[in-house]
């Protein structure tokens, strides 16, 4: 005898150990980047066209960050706007599972600690947790809430142009003072800064910036969706 749940998208019926029902599955998996997509070979981002060349990595300086789909599709943003805006927890299964896309490629032993992006105080104030961190909790994965906001007030991201979010972002994290003084138990592990959006990278950086600063040398970032 089956037992049925609800997809968490759309309410559709589905059989509990599936994550979501086959049709929007269907969707997001359309959505998602193929897995054999042209990407700089040195940040994984993917390219726009076969001459694209990533400023960062021309330059010699890049973030491998593994981005698994566009901030374009429709469905996509949508599970992420209503899991991060609206509090549907319920999603989190859905993005963990997509974000394992980029996971197995960066840490295809399964040894990687994942360090999820903190969300904001107005956000964390609003929802009562951090929409990543319950992503991280399904992923069932070693994880460590290493970074916290500085204190810094920030403008939100959305309403700034590329050159403002990259400024902003600066100083925007620091190490969580529980960790301060255990950072050593972590430092011969590979980080994986888990978010889920990438824009202008400047949120993403910021954070892998942080983690290099203070000693941590295989840090890497995955995420969700990106804007291309």
């Amino acid at each position: 005898m089956k037992h049925l749940s609800g997809c968490p998208i759309c309410n559709a019926p589905i059989e509990k150990s599936d994550v979501i029902c086959p049709e929007c599955r269907a969707v997001l998996d359309n959505e998602c980047f193929d897995a054999h997509m042209a990407r700089c070979p040195m940040c994984l981002y993917p390219k726009v066209s076969g001459d694209y060349i990533c400023d960062q990595c021309l330059g010699g300086i890049y973030n491998r960050v593994f981005p698994v789909s566009s901030y374009d599709g429709p469905l996509s943003y949508t599970v992420i706007y209503n899991l991060k805006f609206h509090g549907h927890k319920e999603l989190a299964p859905v993005v963990a599972m997509y974000l394992k896309l980029a996971l197995d490629v960066l840490d295809p032993d399964d040894e990687a600690l994942l360090v999820p992006v903190p969300c904001s105080a107005d956000r964390m104030k609003l929802l009562g947790w951090n929409p990543m961190v319950e992503v991280c909790k399904v992923l069932d994965r070693p994880y460590a809430e290493l970074i916290i906001n500085s204190g810094i007030r920030t403008v939100q991201q959305k309403r700034l142009n590329r050159a403002q979010r990259l400024g902003s972002a600066a100083g925007r994290f620091a190490i969580n003072p529980p960790y301060k003084d255990r950072l050593d138990e972590f430092r011969d592990r590979r980080i994986i800064v888990v978010d889920d959006i990438v824009t202008t990278m400047s949120t993403m950086n910021s954070a892998i910036a942080l983690l290099r600063s203070n000693s941590f040398s295989d840090v890497s970032g995955a995420s969700w969706l990106c804007e291309l």
